[in-house]
């Protein structure tokens, strides 16, 4: 368990739920993780976005950008472009995001 990722989780969920999802849209990656876990995990964080499982612990986005830890993040603007990489923490990020959306 990733504890960085999952502390992020309550301040992502509250800016999910304040936004309309055609405005974001909040995604998470779950790396290493037990597929028959990941509903209990998703309860428990009270996660309300749409979730990915890769128990292989790497992706095509982490290999191209070089980044092969966690947490990872990547805002990515409503054309298919990749804007940010790597904002960390709950704060930082919930406040990048309002700040982009706010341009």
């Amino acid at each position: 368990m990733c504890q960085l990722c999952y502390g992020s989780f309550p301040k992502l969920a509250a800016l999910n739920d304040s936004i309309s999802k055609d405005e974001l849209q909040i995604f998470s990656a779950h790396f290493r993780s037990n597929p028959e876990a990941l509903p209990s995990i998703i309860a428990e964080q009270n996660i309300h976005w749409p979730q990915l499982l890769n128990t292989q612990c790497t992706t095509d986005l982490q290999a191209d950008y070089t980044k092969r830890g966690v947490p990872f993040s990547c805002l990515i603007d409503p054309d298919g472009k990749i804007i940010e990489i790597n904002v960390h923490g709950g704060d930082d990020l919930v406040g990048r995001i309002r700040a982009l959306m706010d341009k």
